[in-house]
């Protein structure tokens, strides 16, 4: 059975402790990496034993750097460390651009060439992976992963949409993000925020709308109560919730 390991879980900026958004599918001896925020490379090489080869792909949402800034690390473990020169990314092409940008000399060598459209499918090792455009400031792809007959949906960041709860039907695992800015005393929840985030009780009807067997939230905001947006997907979700944490298992 497939593991999700989770590398970082916060939106934004790393809490002390935390790193931002990245997680890694196992199956047998193959992982593939979806996102990889702020703080997520050292985790995901501690998973892989430093063994770039057991790599067998990355999903990256979007091009904000709390989901991928940690690539342009990758590029230069590759490059520099390892007999391995290329990785399948799937990610929308802003993302490419962007770690490349970042470090010209190594970047581009490694992940130039991003395959990922709107509703496009591409395979990574033992692992099948279809995207889905969802609303949010930036370009950003919903993948859905599909290894050993089991099915993880990552929303990336993503505002309420209909056609996600399609693409998400029947998923054995919903990872959904649950930012939540509604809690800083600070913020009004404005108009962009309502249209581009989720709120814990929102991801908790989204896993509902699609009948997937387990909520996994994350994509916290730095101080919120991440406790709090798990009571609030239960109130609209009825089946097992978690709070994805860093370092954590989780069977798919």
């Amino acid at each position: 059975m497939p593991t999700l390991h989770v590398l970082g879980t916060c939106a934004g900026w790393p809490e002390p402790g935390r790193a931002c958004c990245g997680y890694a599918l196992r199956t047998s001896d193959s992982y593939l990496a979806v996102d990889l925020g702020h703080g997520t490379l050292g985790p995901l090489l501690q998973l892989l034993d430093g063994n770039l080869t057991r790599l067998a792909g990355v999903v990256v949402s979007h091009a904000h750097p709390d989901h991928c800034a940690d690539l342009i690390g990758l590029a230069r473990a590759l490059v520099l460390g390892s007999s391995v020169r290329h990785v399948p990314l799937v990610a929308p092409p802003r993302v490419a651009r962007t770690a490349a940008a970042a470090d010209p000399e190594d970047g581009e060598q490694v992940i130039a060439e991003a395959s990922a459209t709107p509703e496009s499918a591409a395979s990574a090792g033992p692992f099948g992976v279809t995207t889905s455009p969802t609303p949010h400031y930036v370009e950003n792809y919903a993948c859905r992963v599909q290894a050993d007959d089991r099915v993880l949906v990552h929303t990336g960041d993503t505002g309420p949409d209909e056609r996600l709860a399609r693409f998400a039907s029947g998923a054995d695992v919903l990872l959904s993000e649950s930012t939540d800015r509604a809690q800083e005393q600070h913020h009004s929840a404005d108009a962009d925020t309502r249209r581009y985030l989720l709120t814990g009780s929102q991801a908790g009807e989204l896993a509902m709308s699609a009948q997937v067997g387990h909520l996994v939230l994350t994509h916290f905001w730095p101080g919120n109560d991440r406790d709090l947006s798990r009571r609030e997907a239960q109130k609209t979700y009825r089946g097992p919730v978690t709070v994805a944490d860093e370092g954590a298992a989780i069977e798919v």
